[in-house]
């Protein structure tokens, strides 16, 4: 089992749980299933508040959200209203 935690951001602040996360007695998040694990932190697709993120040191460990370079077509294309 690897001991990486599971987690995918899914905007500029909200992180969501892939897994059942636990943090044990001396603040450490970790897996289900480790035997230091005390109480749930969140259940497997659970957003985790963002003051518990920073708090917890999660958004060190998250990929960071990638930004367009460039604007897509959509992003640019005007819309011609339409007459009748």
């Amino acid at each position: 089992m690897s001991d990486k935690i599971d987690i995918k951001r899914i905007s500029r602040v909200d992180i969501v749980a892939n897994e059942r996360l636990y943090l044990t007695t001396d603040g450490r998040v970790v897996k289900e299933g480790d035997k230091e694990a005390s109480s749930l932190l969140a259940a497997k697709g659970q957003l985790i508040p963002e003051y518990l993120v920073k708090k917890l040191g999660l958004d060190k460990i998250v990929d960071k959200p990638s930004e367009p370079t460039e604007p897509s077509a959509k992003q640019t294309r005007v819309e011609k209203p339409v007459t009748r």
